[in-house]
């Protein structure tokens, strides 16, 4: 997945998080990418690198799908015999595609390009089509803003964005273009985590004086939006980025350098909403173009984009997501842990993920086990759940009640992460303890490391606060407490 196919994913993700359990799965995302997946989704699950593409798809078919999951997928690798490996083993698939390459066999297909139709695809039967608009990929910030009105009466300040790594440096010949204006005195340029060109463009900065630039990086939306509300004039291509700019309003130069981006390019260009330069790797006259955005009605144009992208796609994507007919999750069972268990507790405990978010890394000989799991289930402070779907053996939830506070450990199988058990999981399990009246529990509490964000987050969904920050054997951890009321 490129920076584009990310950004809008986790637009989806942030419209349906409040209805669904999101969980993104990414080949080896940057720090950065990591971060803002994180705000937004459940869990992040970090793939390894197949030998194939088809490799991969049995891969999440066999460990992360099944009859629950809706699968969306975004990316050009994701062609016909990928999808077939997939809907083998899942409930709905929806494809997210601008390129209409290949044959499609998702039962939902989305596309926000402005004038793309469904007979520019080729699907089954079954397949409904999200075209356009109205399906706008955008993230909260940038539907807020497009819902604002915004004028001005004249251009000082530019915009300039060209994703992830923008390989043929066309940030710097846009920048050297507004250099030889004496129209615009900032510009804000904002460079992505793969572009390799800052060096480049800091050298040709240092040798004009004409331009005040100010250089971005890792910004979040709301930063982005931010930036972006400092300018009136905006250079980019028609990808991701060109929706953004129409949400906050602002005399636009656009155009395009891959194929993917032509069809949102004559889109928006036919609408008024845009300056069209063609492909910005062989435009040179921009002398022409910009006396051209000079001499347009500003107002005439915002308004234009006001009205386009006006902020209804969460309810739109709402109402589409919560009519998919998903079979109802499989039942979790649960009983007591016993001795005959031991084995399944060891094995799960030196798993490598387990081991990681331990306080304590170091792997557990089977001896020091064997002791502890006796002695856990002698005591009565020790309360031992073990879960199941169906036969299978998903995860563990213990108990160490101290002073009236349940102190919680749990853990879920290697094979079961990425489905939203865990959530489930310790619900069921602090519902099983205050029902068997265990002593006397007021309240609930639970220890993460700081950087177990998937942990956290399961824990701010059951209302826990956090009541304090500390670090245990050198490690930052947070203390999650769930008070029951008397």
């Amino acid at each position: 997945m490129g920076l584009g196919h990310v950004i809008r994913s986790l637009a989806l993700a942030h419209m349906l998080k409040e209805e669904f359990e999101c969980i993104f799965l990414i080949r080896t995302p940057s720090s950065y990418l990591s971060e803002e997946i994180l705000k937004v989704c459940n869990e992040m699950i970090e793939l390894p690198h197949p030998q194939s593409d088809l490799e991969e798809a049995e891969l999440l078919s066999q460990q992360y799908l099944g009859s629950q999951a809706i699968i969306i997928l975004d990316g050009y690798h994701f062609d016909t015999a990928y999808q077939q490996i997939l809907k083998k083993n899942t409930a709905w698939m929806v494809c997210i595609d601008d390129i209409h390459k290949y044959h499609f066999i998702s039962d939902l297909l989305i596309n926000h390009a402005p004038g793309i139709a469904s007979d520019s695809y080729s699907g089954e039967a079954y397949t409904s089509y999200y075209l356009g608009m109205d399906y706008s990929l955008l993230r909260p910030p940038f539907l807020k803003a497009a819902a604002t009105p915004r004028s001005f009466n004249q251009i000082d300040t530019a915009f300039i964005c060209f994703g992830g790594a923008d390989s043929n440096n066309i940030t710097l010949k846009c920048l050297k273009a507004l250099a030889q204006q004496n129209w615009v005195q900032k510009v804000h340029i904002v460079l992505g985590g793969a572009n390799n060109n800052k060096a480049e463009i800091v050298e040709f900065l240092s040798d004009q004086e004409v331009l005040e630039v100010s250089i971005h990086q890792k910004l979040s939306a709301q930063e982005m939006v931010e930036v972006m509300s400092q300018c009136q004039l905006g250079i980019v291509p028609a990808s991701s980025i060109l929706y953004e700019v129409i949400c906050v309003q602002m005399m636009i130069i656009s155009g395009y350098y891959v194929d993917n981006q032509k069809q949102v390019y004559k889109g928006f260009n036919q609408l008024g909403l845009l300056t069209g330069i063609g492909d910005f790797n062989t435009f040179s006259d921009f002398q022409q173009v910009f006396d051209q955005i000079k001499t347009q009605n500003f107002s005439s144009v915002l308004d234009r984009q006001h009205r386009q992208l006006y902020g209804q796609s969460k309810a739109n994507f709402l109402e589409i997501f919560k009519n998919i007919d998903v079979p109802k999750q499989s039942p979790l069972t649960y009983r007591r842990a016993e001795i005959k268990d031991l084995q399944l507790y060891f094995d799960w405990a030196n798993e490598t993920g387990v081991r990681q978010q331990s306080l304590n890394q170091t792997s557990i000989a089977i001896e020091d086990h064997s002791n502890w799991f006796r002695n856990k289930l002698q005591n009565e402070n020790s309360i031992l759940y073990l879960f199941y779907m169906g036969q299978e053996a998903v995860g563990q939830v213990r108990f160490e009640i101290e002073d009236a506070t349940a102190i919680i450990n749990y853990s879920l199988d290697v094979n079961m992460r990425g489905k939203g058990l865990g959530k489930r999981m310790l619900k069921l399990a602090m519902q099983t303890i205050m029902k068997e009246s265990i002593g006397e529990i007021n309240a609930f509490s639970g220890v993460v490391k700081k950087d177990n964000i998937p942990s956290r987050k399961i824990f701010e969904k059951l209302e826990f606060i956090i009541s304090q920050e500390k670090l245990i054997q050198g490690t930052p951890c947070l203390v999650f407490i769930n008070k029951i009321p008397k």
